[in-house]
């Protein structure tokens, strides 16, 4: 955590588990314990590539903040705290 921001790393879910919801589970669940620690915001490096955890993220509410060159691109969350 650095300046009330928290940074998603390695977020991979198994092919035997994926196209099951588990990956909306999780990251939901990730954005509940950053609400609950008062997280003001979470980011996170994303392949270009890598279109259906792009689509999943922005379905959370993720949008796309920077463009790192073709291939990676930094997504972020304004995260809601809850008292």
């Amino acid at each position: 955590v650095e300046d009330n921001k928290v940074e998603l790393l390695d977020f991979y879910i198994s092919e035997e588990y994926q196209n099951r919801g588990f990956a909306k589970k999780v990251l939901k669940h990730c954005i509940e314990i950053a609400q609950n620690d008062e997280i003001s915001v979470m980011y996170m490096y994303v392949f270009t590539k890598d279109t259906r955890l792009i689509e999943l993220y922005t379905k959370c509410g993720f949008i796309v903040r920077e463009m790192i060159g073709d291939t990676r691109c930094v997504m972020s969350k304004k995260i809601e705290i809850c008292l």
